[in-house]
Order: C-alpha cells, then sequence, then structure tokens
C-alpha cells in the first residue's frame, strides 16, 4: 500500500447569486491567483468570489482520500481547515504577503 502524502493548493472561486462556483483556479501558491482579478468586475452574473487553502490527502492507490478548504474570511485566513486540521504557518506568512488584494 503507498503511503498517503498531504499537499496543499490555493483557490479562486468565483461564484454566482445562486451560490454556485463558476470554473475554480488552483495555485501552489496564492500570488499567481491575483492574475485573476475581480471575477465579479468580469462577469456581471458573479456576485463574489472567495478564496481559500485547499488541503487534500491520497496515495497513487486510493487516489483522494481526503480534501478540506480554509476559507479566507473578514479576519482573514483561518487557524483551522474546516475538517479541525491546523493551517501551516508558513501559509500565513504567504497569505500576509498577499493580504491588501487578497481580502477585497
Amino acid at each position: 500500500m503507498a503511503r498517503y502524502t498531504t499537499e496543499y493548493e490555493w483557490t479562486l472561486e468565483p461564484i454566482d447569486e445562486h451560490g454556485d462556483i463558476f470554473d475554480a483556479d488552483f495555485s501552489e501558491t496564492l500570488a499567481p491567483l491575483k492574475q485573476w482579478g475581480d471575477a465579479t468586475a468580469l462577469n456581471p452574473e458573479m456576485t463574489r468570489q472567495d478564496i481559500a487553502l485547499v488541503r487534500t490527502v491520497g496515495n497513487a492507490d486510493e487516489g483522494v482520500v481526503e480534501r478540506t478548504w480554509a476559507y479566507v474570511t473578514a479576519d482573514g485566513l483561518p487557524a483551522e481547515f474546516e475538517d479541525g486540521h491546523t493551517v501551516p504557518q508558513r501559509f500565513f506568512k504567504e497569505f500576509a504577503r498577499n493580504r491588501e488584494w487578497a481580502m477585497k
């Protein structure tokens, strides 16, 4: 049996008026997501956009066995993912470098 690995990536999720995600973008680091700009300005059907850190656990044999999100709120990046796992400290540092545009 292959050993489980944990990977992290950032996502930018444009959300429409019904709460549906439209064409989410993913990146290993947060800064490249800035290039997509404000999806709500580009597409009037999008009412907001959410940024989250995604934690994925899996292996080559079983694929993805667990995936959870830590959504940025008005207070910033939360200390835990939705399932209670702790957000690693390095992501708080990365978020702090991108806070100005990521909090819009």
